[in-house]
């Protein structure tokens, strides 16, 4: 509680009571958390220098490097990337640094300073947190409508994992933009076939949410992941029955071949149909949930 009573006193302009308070903290872990705590709330109010002169007082390495990784990236996100860099590049903590410079990187790339941003991924030593800030990248530049330089930045992702959530985010940005064909293309640059059914999956509930339930289904029979296509089944049942087309949801829940997922598909539309005051209805569908799940003794 005394961390939380110093960082309110930073809030309200009052530093140096914060200190005080903060120095009252006979547990030393908790004394440099709550150090650490005042010199990121002064960063966020702009508190700069003294932020960097308290943080750098803090004697204990890792949090120390998460005080001034906290710094670097209000300077970044205030557009001070150069004093953000500065910062950055004081930290002695491998991870902490490469995940700052990340930070830093994706921050320009929401500036719309694309070079910059990847100049600075080629500094970061940490293979998944290059790999996590090129990913965060890609998804900036397809969100602004810049497709080509996104596929790009993911060609130059090693970490296969990161490479192919990527590709998932740029093509559900895609979708979302009513550019269907254009996020299939996308998916079809992926390898891996699990991670092809999560992608197409997630464009399929897309659609779904967007109301374009007959395009989704026919994508739903693409997915290759058996239970991934299960999964989507239900959702899409759960979705149509939240719009209140129950019968096209009760329609899909008979399409499911799993009696679990079925069952918790039923369980769903009885509750949309309870919270639309059909009780009736709503307990016969629960009824024939449990009659699907329960097994003779």
């Amino acid at each position: 509680m005394l961390t939380e009573i110093a960082t309110a006193y930073v809030k309200i302009g009052k530093v140096e009571k914060a200190l005080a308070v903060a120095r009252t903290i006979s547990d030393e872990k908790a004394k440099t958390e709550a150090l650490e705590s005042v010199a990121v709330t002064l960063a966020e109010a702009g508190d700069i220098q003294q932020a960097l002169t308290l943080a750098n007082s803090i004697s204990d390495n890792w949090e120390k490097a998460r005080g001034l990784e906290s710094i670097a990236i209000a300077l970044a996100e205030a557009g001070d990337i150069q004093q953000a860099l500065q910062v950055a590049r004081t930290i002695i903590h491998d991870k902490s640094k490469a995940r700052t410079l990340g930070s830093i990187a994706i921050a320009l790339a929401e500036a719309r300073s694309l070079q910059q941003a990847l100049q600075i991924t080629e500094t970061i030593a940490d293979n998944w947190e290059k790999s996590s800030a090129l990913w965060h990248i890609s998804e900036t530049l397809a969100e602004a409508g810049n497709l080509e330089q996104a596929l790009q930045a993911t060609e130059t992702i090693s970490d296969e994992d990161a490479k192919a959530w990527a590709l998932q985010s740029i093509a559900e940005t895609l979708t979302a933009a009513r550019s269907l064909q254009q996020a299939l293309q996308v998916v079809d640059l992926m390898i891996d076939d699990w991670e092809k059914s999560s992608a197409l999956q997630s464009i399929t509930l897309t659609l779904a949410r967007m109301g374009n339930f007959q395009q989704a289904l026919e994508l739903t029979q693409t997915v290759t992941d058996e239970k991934k296509k299960v999964q989507t089944l239900q959702s899409i049942a759960i979705i149509s029955a939240r719009t209140g087309d129950i019968q096209q949801a009760l329609q899909l829940t008979q399409t499911i071949s799993n009696d679990e997922v079925k069952a918790s598909a039923l369980k769903s539309i009885a509750l949309c149909l309870n919270k639309a005051g059909e009780i009736d209805r709503a307990v016969e569908l629960l009824d024939l949930a449990l009659e699907i799940v329960s097994v003779e003794p």
